[in-house]
């Protein structure tokens, strides 16, 4: 169901580093009026990343839950909805079939990640998605 997959290569092994770009994501998910699933690996890490959400910026306003909103931004380790768009915080297993339209994907610059993170690209190749990678600086 997956057509593409963006790949957001962090140049940072701090995974504190990972969430703060996930705001920026998330913003502009939000700002854009796209519906969004935050895959995080734990409730701690969505915790984290809820919290962060509301103070990485002190402009920044991003409503987020896991009601069922038209155009929302649900973040946790399970969800029943799913968004076109998802945004894993964690490498995790590769799926069968991502029930999605879009997946990102943010790989932080730790070596056992990268090359998890490379067997993904691999395999969502040979699937034939569209695959896209971003260096952030």
């Amino acid at each position: 169901m997956t057509s593409r997959v963006d790949w957001y290569l962090l140049n940072t092994a701090n995974f504190k580093d990972c969430y703060k770009f996930t705001c920026q994501l998330v913003e502009k998910a939000y700002k854009n009026c796209h519906s969004l699933l935050v895959k995080t690996a734990s409730d701690a890490d969505t915790q984290t990343l809820s919290n962060l959400l509301w103070t990485f910026r002190r402009t920044a306003f991003i409503p987020h839950q896991s009601g069922q909103l038209e155009h929302t931004i649900l973040i946790g380790n399970t969800a029943d909805q799913n968004p076109a768009t998802h945004l894993n915080l964690y490498l995790p297993e590769i799926p069968d079939d991502t029930p999605c339209q879009r997946l990102l994907q943010i790989i932080p610059n730790e070596p056992t990640l990268r090359q998890q993170a490379r067997q993904h690209y691999r395999h969502y190749q040979q699937q034939g998605y569209q695959l896209f990678t971003h260096q952030i600086k």
